[in-house]
């Protein structure tokens, strides 16, 4: 008996195969496979799934049984079991013990809260305890500049604001909350960076998939904050639309495997992630990447089909389909070793499309960020990026004292090209792609020889007049190919999600259909809210990064849905 992997339900996160003792897990982006020679059956990979998406073979899952409409009475129901919903949820159930019913289409809640590590944090008592200086209102002033005071400045201020108000109720219900947190920084802002606390677990590394991250820790921790205040979480129930009382939502309409189940409510949150799975709204709104092969990941997650688009249209709410943008990331690729690390994130390497041209300044990544050269990737033939170089560069390069070309911090490595480069180049080579000729590094690399030939001479001979009038890469950074062997590291666009949706004000109640009047109690945390970034042309610029968002929205919404039935009563 082996076990089977349910692809509709599984993210490709990596944890059943990291730990499998057997190792008997592989696979690529489009997912993993279990090799029945080598499973031992021992139940590790079902243990660890965040998903539940494996089972033996020998134990389908079980069929479902048909039923009758099934009516459900609640004070509050929360519409997506993701990171936003859950806060929401549990901070609503915490503070009233009122009914909460929470409806997740998938078979397990948690979304991708599950996969998420570090974040942005402003004002806890925690970052008071450490002396940590507060940076609300410098951060406040940076972000509406940047986004040009186009937001809601209210929005703005609680987002922020409430990432401190989370962490410090996270201390209410887990008197433990500290042992499990270390100083660290979010892992865009580098270690010069605020303090923020990083969840970590004793004897973990933080950020590391073995520890898992501050998301996972949030999951587990709303999921038992809702059932011990008599909440109830529906799996497998995906919601279908919502019945209007009064521009009010009075129910919400939603189906299980066995048939429909009504669920009447007297406030409503939904947070039904983005839309990153529906390929109409992507070819529609993102067509650049709807046109790309789409792998499965946590940031490209199963459950994002964009239901969302449906159930706000029943409510009237205002969709603002001008925020729908996607951040992209990528460029560089994974390389092999510290030669091809060092070559293909550092000034050296040349950056050649899938026709064999080069496109950009190869110094945009650490000038930027791999989101910016992701952004103009994408525009590129198969959204493809070849790093290539030759052995001759790297020995040169190897020559050259090793300097930053980082303008701001990014997780990628800066490295220096060792001396024993070619030693290196060797060793990994099958690692990568490589050749002696350009003819046959054309070939491997799938673009046409006479493009290549071309792009590799001309970068030549403007090395050899120390001007690049192509891409204007610096003088000093200019090294010409040699002979051979070539190298090549290729990299494509990913993404770390799909953002825009709703509308929300500062309290992320809904906007109705005429941009003024509020649904007053429908609210929108999560993916798909707008208002706390900008959509530049199809750059996300945001003012908070995407788990800050889920967990302080949520917390404003389940905070002020009690707020709301409190003055009901």
């Amino acid at each position: 008996m082996a076990y089977i992997i349910d692809k509709e339900h599984c993210t490709n996160c990596g944890r059943c195969s990291m730990h499998c003792p057997s190792h008997a897990i592989g696979g690529d982006f489009t997912g993993p496979r279990v090799d029945p020679e080598k499973c031992i059956e021992c139940g590790s990979c079902v243990e660890h799934c965040p998903l539940d998406a494996l089972h033996p073979e020998s134990q389908p899952y079980p069929e479902p049984k048909p039923h009758e409409p099934k009516i459900v009475d609640c004070d509050l129901c929360v519409i997506g079991g993701g990171g936003g919903g859950l806060v929401a949820a549990g901070r609503f159930a915490w503070l009233t013990g009122k009914k909460v019913v929470v409806l997740e289409k998938m078979r397990k809640c948690g979304g991708s809260a599950w996969f998420a590590s570090t974040m942005r944090m402003y004002n806890s008592q925690w970052q008071k305890d450490r002396g940590v200086k507060d940076e609300l209102n410098d951060k406040l002033v940076e972000v509406m500049d940047q986004t040009y005071w186009e937001l809601d400045s209210h929005l703005v201020r609680n987002a922020l604001k409430g990432t401190g108000e989370w962490f410090d109720w996270l201390g209410e219900i887990d008197p433990d909350r500290d042992s499990k947190f270390v100083e660290s920084f979010y892992v865009f802002d580098g270690p010069d960076s605020m303090i923020t606390p990083g969840y970590c677990p004793p004897g973990g590394r933080i950020g590391s998939p073995e520890s898992n991250g501050t998301g996972w820790y949030a999951v587990q921790l709303m999921q038992k904050v809702i059932q011990e205040k008599g909440g109830e979480i529906l799996t497998q129930t995906r919601a279908k639309s919502f019945r209007m009382e009064n521009g009010r939502v009075a129910a919400v309409i939603a189906e299980d495997p066995g048939g429909q189940v009504i669920v009447n409510c007297k406030a409503c949150v939904m947070s039904p992630g983005s839309w990153i799975r529906n390929q109409e709204i992507l070819d529609k709104y993102v067509p650049e990447f709807g046109r790309l092969p789409q792998g499965i990941s946590s940031h490209v997650h199963l459950a994002c089909t964009g239901d969302g688009i449906g159930l706000a249209e029943s409510a009237n709410a205002f969709i603002d389909y001008d925020s729908f943008c996607m951040r992209l990331m990528g460029g560089a690729g994974m390389a092999p070793g510290q030669t091809a690390l060092a070559m293909t994130t550092g000034p050296y390497a040349v950056y050649v499309n899938k026709n064999g041209k080069r496109w950009i300044n190869e110094l945009t990544m650490g000038r930027s960020s791999f989101f910016a050269v992701a952004t103009a990737l994408v525009y590129q033939p198969e959204g493809q990026n070849w790093s290539i170089f030759d052995l001759g560069m790297a020995k040169e390069a190897a020559k050259r004292p090793f300097r930053s070309i980082k303008k701001k911090f990014n997780p990628i490595p800066e490295v220096p090209v060792p001396e024993n480069c070619e030693e290196d180049l060797r060793k990994n080579a099958p690692q990568m792609i490589s050749a002696d000729t350009i003819e046959e590094f054309a070939e491997k690399l799938g673009v046409p020889a006479d493009n290549l030939r071309e792009t590799i001479a001309r970068y030549n001979a403007m090395c050899a007049q120390g001007r690049d009038d192509d891409f204007f890469k610096s003088p000093e950074d200019l090294i010409p190919f040699g002979n051979g062997p070539y190298y090549a590291v290729g990299g494509g666009v990913s993404t770390d999600g799909a953002f825009g949706g709703v509308r929300v004000n500062e309290n992320i109640q809904a906007y109705a259909e005429d941009r003024e009047t509020l649904i007053e109690n429908l609210y929108v945390p999560g993916d798909f809210a707008s208002g706390r970034f900008l959509n530049m042309h199809g750059y996300k610029v945001q003012v908070l990064n995407d788990l800050s968002w889920a967990m302080s929205s949520g917390f404003i919404a389940g905070s002020h849905a009690a707020e709301l039935l409190k003055d009901a009563e």
